[in-house]
């Protein structure tokens, strides 16, 4: 039988996480506490940082229009913009497959995001949503909350790999526990998808591995 989960402290988790993502490590000192899921930084410049983090699957209630619906959101990573000033950025958004989610690495395919509100490469779209200045990097962690809590529209949906409008996909996963992974939409590889947001990470990176 299991015994009681342990806990651990950010640098534990950091430590932890950094020494099995072989490319994913971070260029750049990383300030710490990092965020839950942490899973690679980079300082892009004097002034910007590049943090990416990844979170569990989850069932979420999502409003669109004047509708609310009980979904299924799968595992998610995402990559935050932040300014020295604390002004978070650019914000991307994709999703991965829940068996991946605990071996992430420069391969591991990446999907788009199946709802609304997040482009091809995962670019969110937050309207006339303001982010709050980030004062530390725990904070990034309520990036997705924040982005699935919005209103949802129309804008930027319709990535998915069956012939629905948004409504129709809401309603076809109403009430669900996973999200199918056979409707995701592949876009690539994580260690390609960093490269294209600006990482410097290394040059092999971009080599394609075989991946289950």
């Amino acid at each position: 039988m299991a015994g009681p989960l342990k806990e651990i402290t950010p640098r534990d988790f950091y430590l932890a996480v950094t020494g099995s993502l072989g490319d994913l490590k971070p260029r750049g000192r990383v300030p710490l506490p990092v965020p839950a899921g942490f899973l690679h930084y980079a300082r892009l410049d004097e002034d910007e940082e590049l943090w990416v983090f990844a979170r569990d699957a989850a069932r979420v209630r999502y409003r669109f229009y004047d509708s609310v619906y009980e979904v299924p959101v799968p595992p998610l990573v995402t990559a935050a913009r932040v300014s020295a000033g604390g002004r978070c950025g650019a914000v991307h958004i994709v999703a991965v497959r829940e068996r991946d989610l605990g071996c992430l690495g420069p391969s591991t395919p990446v999907y788009a995001y199946p709802y609304a509100h997040a482009g091809w490469n995962g670019l969110v779209c937050w309207g006339d949503y303001r982010v709050p200045a980030v004062r530390n990097p725990r904070q990034l962690e309520t990036l997705p909350s924040q982005f699935l809590s919005m209103e949802a529209n129309h804008d930027l949906a319709g990535n998915v790999a069956v012939k629905m409008d948004i409504r129709q996909l809401l309603e076809a996963v109403q009430g669900k526990d996973r999200f199918p992974e056979e409707w995701l939409v592949k876009t690539g590889t994580l260690g390609r998808w960093l490269v294209s947001l600006g990482s410097p990470l290394d040059s092999g990176v971009l080599e394609e591995k075989s991946s289950a």
